[in-house]
């Protein structure tokens, strides 16, 4: 058992690790394809474009603070990563803050931070320049300061519902998709709500449901004015695809989406692991909400009295997963939205790390039936952790090693052109390397480079940039590969 100091010693040690981690990241790594996608089509362009157009890789807050951030920095892979590294410290601090308030037994608490904090998806996102680390942290955030209404009463809940819609409409703003489990939240809130204080009073919709819809509005309001169809039309055919998507990217950090690259535990974790983590993850969730259910049902005094912390996070938490889940499946049948990629539910994970622990603790506490139920899953956690801390890669984000390179590629060609007879030259580049080769185009000032896809007439390219899925190009000769991504550069062969 962790005494409560050595606890926040070690958790502040872990936060502080990590951040230094995402840090080093944000600085070495090269641009990978969304990145230099977002820096092209949204920042780098007059601040209007932020504001007047849509697309799902336009995180409309995250675009406005790396507007920001390279204007006042200068642009580089550091200045447009820092609002991430900035959601990626605040989501650090929430899910502290969560972990200590809401578990008693220390060590449980201690998993608690470790299953988010390391999970491969969740670290990937607090450094790269994605909205989701900002959109995780006003989620979290928001929980932390409305659950707490239901819990101790109408006292201060003014301030505290007015924090929590602030945040909210910064997370939706962050990353449109966390619109769903707050939308879910929203439901379960208002219904928990209504029951304890038997009305919906004008502070609850002035000071909670009104400010979310103004904050979101406000930022991302024009985009959306813009937006196409079109725009939302990347995802799944069936719920159980992205529930396979959500668990492979959850245990696993090399996963492209479609297939494991090589990887040193990838034989046990994508052979079988993955699929347990499924059966897990909604075994755990039915059993919290039988649990928390059960608890009210037996004492619907509950609901009018002192609500039992536990349960509350336990039913919220639960239920939001579930809510989200069913607001997905109804918005596919309705209007045939597709279901959402892995990283869309990335919220699932904390909420359910939430859920798991909160279970643990509690079963342990019980009879002996229910203590070995607790044990099970107490193991299960443990060997997540154990396996995201193995697969801990500062080399590369995620799935897109392929893209590890771009940078020292850019770099060579500057180089290696800067010493032959100034002219233009044309760069063939394959089509997942493109945007990130372009991105250094810009920031390198390259204006006498022009960058073609590989359909391009080879007789008129100097050179190739090739991604590792690409086959050499007829004619020409490899003259630099990155050992990580092994990209490769080849020029023709008749060049110097």
């Amino acid at each position: 058992m962790l005494h409560r100091p050595l606890l926040s010693v070690s958790v502040g040690l872990l936060a502080f690790l990590l951040f230094i981690a995402s840090v080093y990241r944000a600085w070495t790594l090269s641009i990978s394809m969304d990145e230099a996608y977002t820096y092209l089509s949204f920042v780098a362009p007059p601040l209007k474009q932020i504001l007047s157009t849509y697309s799902p890789n336009h995180n409309v807050l995250y675009s406005l603070l790396a507007k920001a951030s390279t204007l006042a920095f200068g642009a580089s892979e550091f200045s447009l990563r820092a609002p991430a590294l900035v959601g990626g410290l605040l989501c650090q601090i929430v899910t502290i803050a969560l972990s200590l308030r809401l578990l008693k037994n220390q060590l449980i608490a201690f998993l608690c931070v470790c299953l988010i904090a390391l999970n491969p998806m969740v670290f990937d996102y607090m450094s790269e320049a994605r909205g989701y680390s900002l959109a995780l942290a006003c989620f979290l955030g928001g929980l932390l300061y409305a659950v707490p209404v239901l819990i101790e009463g109408a006292d201060r809940s003014r301030l505290r519902l007015v924090a929590a819609a602030g945040l909210f409409g910064l997370s939706v703003a962050a990353h449109l998709m966390f619109a769903i489990p707050i939308l879910a939240f929203n439901m379960i809130f208002a219904v928990l709500y209504y029951r304890r204080h038997h009305f919906w009073n004008g502070a609850f919709w002035r000071c909670f449901v009104l400010p979310q819809i103004v904050v979101a509005g406000a930022i991302t309001g024009g985009p959306l004015l813009h937006a196409q169809r079109q725009a939302f039309v990347g995802g799944f055919d069936t719920i159980l695809q992205t529930l396979n998507n959500f668990a492979i990217s959850c245990v696993l950090h090399d996963w492209d989406g479609n297939g494991v690259l090589t990887y040193q535990v990838n034989t046990w974790v994508s052979g079988w692991f993955y699929t347990i983590f499924r059966s897990v993850f909604v075994l755990a969730i039915i059993f919290a909400l039988f649990i928390s259910v059960h608890s009210f049902v037996s004492n619907a005094r509950e609901l009018r009295e002192n609500l039992l912390p536990g349960n509350v996070w336990l039913l919220t938490s639960a239920a939001t997963i579930v809510l989200s889940t069913l607001i997905a499946i109804v918005a596919h049948i309705l209007v045939r939205v597709p279901y959402p990629f892995g990283r869309f539910v990335l919220y699932w994970w904390p909420l359910w790390v939430i859920v798991l622990c909160l279970m643990i603790e509690r079963l342990w506490r019980d009879g002996p039936v229910a203590r070995y139920i607790g044990v099970f899953f107490f193991i299960f956690a443990l060997t997540m952790t154990i396996d995201s801390a193995l697969q801990f890669d500062l080399s590369h984000f995620g799935w897109l090693q392929y893209s590890a390179g771009t940078r020292a590629a850019a770099k060579f060609i500057r180089d290696d052109a800067s010493n032959a007879t100034p002219k233009n030259i044309t760069i063939s580049v394959s089509g997942s390397l493109y945007p990130s080769l372009d991105f250094y185009r810009s920031i390198y000032s390259m204006d006498t480079w022009r960058l073609v896809l590989p359909s391009a007439d080879p007789r008129s390219v100097d050179y190739v940039v090739r991604d590792v899925f690409d086959k050499p190009q007829p004619g020409y000769r490899v003259v630099w590969q990155d050992s990580l991504s092994k990209a490769s550069i080849a020029v023709p062969l008749t060049a110097h």
